[in-house]
């Protein structure tokens, strides 16, 4: 008896090692599909149309951390009002810190296309508008200095009075730096300098938005993830600019909804099931498929 179930399981072990069939896929750039212009979103056509049954598997993934936490009309309008005058700016599509965002609120300063004050004191640049970390509380803090005229140089399109520009953020850039959406700081004009913090208002900036990066697949059935065809997630845990070298210590295999298909997708999305803007589309996705015929 003891024979007789062993040469069962033997030869079963062995239907099931002949039946099976492992493959790997791996997408690059060659793969991207720029339908929608986010650099998300990759396609693996297969020759003619597959009857899939099976797991699939996230093997390695290698990408540049180029997912912009400003993006051009959607997280980047403020203005600014002085004097009665209201000027609405867009900050191009980036990778912001408080730095390099208090560096563009300057720049804008000093162009003189605009009405926004701005002076040089002894050959030094003075700026009425700055944003900068404020540590002990976990904010932005804001700082706005009375438009006083007092050096060598001002600009011949704006009329310099004792008071405070204003500002405000029109759309999710409020997020970002921890501000009232559409509300103007300070709310009444001042003449004296004026401090705020987002902590004022109870509220947290976040300049690091898509903190998770999660891979959908239209071959994935898995029932412990929301939404279900979630192949893969993990955080871009290096900076700015860097490859993300990303490989599970051990293989995930994902039940394949049984079909027919014609291609294999892969997506990008956050862990609120935001599409991801990718700037670099020099991306590497090794697949593995063990398919039961």
């Amino acid at each position: 008896m003891y024979n007789i179930f062993f040469l069962f399981y033997l030869f079963y072990i062995i239907y099931i090692y002949m039946n099976n069939q492992n493959k790997i896929i791996i997408l690059n750039k060659n793969n991207l599909d720029n339908n929608n212009g986010l650099k998300n979103r990759y396609v693996f056509k297969f020759s003619n149309s597959q009857k899939l049954k099976g797991q699939i598997s996230l093997a390695s993934i290698v990408m540049p951390y180029s997912t912009p936490n400003i993006i051009l009309f959607k997280n980047s309008s403020f203005t600014i009002k002085y004097n009665n005058i209201e000027t609405t700016f867009q900050i191009p599509t980036g990778f912001y810190t408080l730095t390099s965002l208090n560096n563009y609120l300057q720049y804008i300063q000093k162009q003189t296309n605009n009405n926004i004050p701005y002076n040089i004191v002894n050959g030094i640049d003075e700026f009425f508008i700055n944003v900068l970390y404020n540590t002990t509380y976990y904010s932005v803090e804001l700082r706005l200095s009375p438009c006083k005229l007092v050096g060598t140089a001002g600009k011949n399109n704006s009329i310099y009075t004792n008071n405070t520009p204003q500002i405000k953020f029109n759309d999710d850039l409020s997020k970002i730096v921890g501000f009232p959406l559409n509300t103007y700081i300070p709310s009444s004009i001042q003449s004296t300098i004026f401090t705020t913090i987002s902590k004022d208002f109870n509220l947290v900036p976040n300049f690091t938005p898509s903190n998770v990066y999660n891979l959908q697949c239209n071959l994935v059935n898995n029932n412990i993830s929301i939404p279900s065809n979630v192949l893969y997630s993990f955080t871009p845990n290096t900076t700015y600019g860097s490859n993300i070298n990303e490989k599970p210590n051990q293989l995930l295999y994902l039940n394949i909804i049984e079909g027919n298909y014609q291609n294999l997708v892969i997506e990008f999305f956050d862990e609120l099931n935001n599409q991801l803007l990718i700037l670099d589309e020099n991306i590497i996705i090794t697949l593995y498929l063990n398919l039961v015929e």
